[in-house]
């Protein structure tokens, strides 16, 4: 088998594979407008999304929990948090020589 040929047939088959994928990905795929539906029995794209939230909405919470006298004696303890020194502006510098004057040459 010549080169010549052999580099063809890889050329042609990498294009059928390609030609192949594409009528593949667009044959699975069933679009459907906002509001609409599936006559031929194909899924919704998203539907699994749709359901979740309509169970999500469905949900109700009980807040007379909060105004319960055992909940409402409780008491915050934070603690209050200060700022601390950064530390040296360049840690790298020689110790005793702070931040370098912009315009100054300091040799090292």
């Amino acid at each position: 088998m010549t080169p010549t040929l052999k580099n063809l047939l890889i050329v042609c088959g990498v294009v059928a594979v390609g030609v192949a994928g594409y009528f593949y990905m667009n044959s699975t795929q069933t679009i459907v407008p906002v509001g609409g539906s599936v006559e031929d029995g194909g899924a919704v794209i998203g539907q699994d999304i749709v359901i979740l939230a309509e169970k999500l909405n469905s949900i109700d919470l009980d807040t007379s929990v909060f105004s319960d006298p055992s909940i409402m004696s409780l008491k915050d303890f934070n603690i209050n948090l200060y700022t601390e020194s950064q530390g040296r502006t360049n840690p790298f510098a020689l110790i005793g020589v702070e931040a370098p004057i912009i315009g100054s040459r300091s040799s090292f």
